[in-house]
């Protein structure tokens, strides 16, 4: 019997890109602490340009998420990663821990496809 390598390219296409799907980079829940005063933000981010103020009155520090019980954020408009500074007060939280002066957190996704040529933000509040 005759066998296809159409067939056997056409699974392991498919493998691959199951594969890529499912890997957690490829898809990131993200969180975002809303603060009272823009103060209250800069002291736990920093930095004022981190603060964006929004039209409810709150201040928002940036999209943020844990790996391996590290912080990383994103600049506003960017989809590339940055490490949380340790010396900052945010630095200093652990994966899921609450800072102090945030009034909530929205969560997100966001989603970077970087390897297909294409990436979107999607937010929600939460």
């Amino acid at each position: 019997m005759k066998r296809s390598k159409r067939i056997v390219l056409v699974l392991m296409a498919s493998a691959s890109i199951a594969a890529c799907g499912s890997d957690s980079s490829d898809s990131q829940n993200t969180r975002r602490e809303a603060y009272a005063t823009r103060e209250d933000c800069i002291n736990d981010w920093g930095d004022p340009d981190r603060c964006e103020r929004q039209l409810s009155g709150y201040y928002y520090g940036p999209d943020y998420y844990f790996v391996s019980g590290r912080a990383y954020y994103f600049r506003t408009g960017s989809q590339d990663p940055i490490p949380v500074e340790g010396r900052t007060n945010f630095g200093r939280l652990a994966p899921g821990e609450k800072s102090p002066r945030s009034s909530h957190t929205l969560t997100s996704s966001h989603i970077s496809r970087s390897g297909f040529g294409s990436s979107g933000h999607l937010r929600s509040g939460g």
